[in-house]
C-alpha cells in the first residue's frame, strides 16, 4: 500500500511539467541577462 502511494507521487513529479520548466528558464535566462549587462 505504501509503495503504491509512494509511486503515484513521485509519478506526477517525474513527468516533466510545462509550467516548471518555463520557471527554470525564465530563472536561467534572467542569470544569463544579468551575467551579460555585468
Amino acid at each position: 500500500m505504501a509503495t503504491d502511494g509512494h509511486e503515484g507521487l513521485i509519478q506526477p513529479r517525474k513527468v516533466p511539467n510545462p509550467m516548471r520548466e518555463s520557471r527554470s528558464h525564465q530563472e536561467l535566462h534572467r542569470e544569463l541577462l544579468f551575467s551579460h549587462s555585468r
